[in-house]
C-alpha cells in the first residue's frame, strides 16, 4: 500500500519524466549541451517558483528571495542538501526529482541574482503552461497542487 508521500513521489517522478520528454520535443527547454536534462530555468519555473516566485522574489514569507541573494552565500552543495532534506517550511525533495535537475535549478538561482545586480529582469523566459505550488510544512491545506496558466 502506498502512503500519501509515496504517491506524491511517484506522481512527481512521472511528471518529471514527462516534462523531460516534452522538453526534448519543444527543443528550447533542454540545456545547450544537449544532455537531455531540462535547463535550470525550466526546472525552477515549474517546481520551485510556485513558492520562491517566478522572478525569484518569494511568494511565502518564510521562503528565500533568490533574486535578492537570500542564502546564495552558501555553496551549491549546501543548497542542494537543503533542497534534498527540506528546510523550514520547505519539504524534502529527495527522491522526487533527479539530482541533475535540482542542480540545474540551483545554478539558475545564481543567474537570477546576477541579472538583478546587473539591472536586468531576473527572469527572461515566459512562464510555463503549468507549475506546482506546495503547501508550506506548517500550513493547512493540500500538500501540493498544479496550476495551469491561461
Amino acid at each position: 500500500m502506498l502512503t500519501g508521500i509515496n504517491k506524491i513521489t511517484i506522481q512527481l517522478t512521472v511528471f518529471a519524466i514527462l516534462l523531460a520528454g516534452n522538453a526534448a520535443v519543444a527543443g528550447d527547454s533542454i540545456d545547450r549541451a544537449n544532455t537531455g536534462v531540462p535547463d535550470g530555468a525550466s526546472v525552477f519555473l515549474t517546481y520551485c517558483a510556485g513558492c520562491h516566485g517566478f522572478d525569484g522574489f518569494a511568494a511565502y514569507r518564510s521562503a528565500p528571495s533568490f533574486s535578492m541573494g537570500d542564502r546564495l552565500q552558501k555553496s551549491d552543495t549546501e543548497l542542494l542538501q537543503s533542497v534534498l532534506r527540506g528546510k523550514g517550511a520547505m519539504p524534502s525533495w529527495e527522491d522526487k526529482l533527479p539530482i541533475t535537475m535540482l542542480t540545474s535549478a540551483i545554478q539558475y538561482l545564481r543567474i537570477m541574482n546576477r541579472r538583478l545586480i546587473d539591472g536586468q529582469p531576473p527572469r527572461q523566459l515566459t512562464l510555463p503552461g503549468y507549475y506546482f505550488r506546495f503547501r508550506p510544512a506548517d500550513a493547512a491545506g493540500p500538500d501540493w497542487w498544479m496550476t495551469q496558466e491561461e
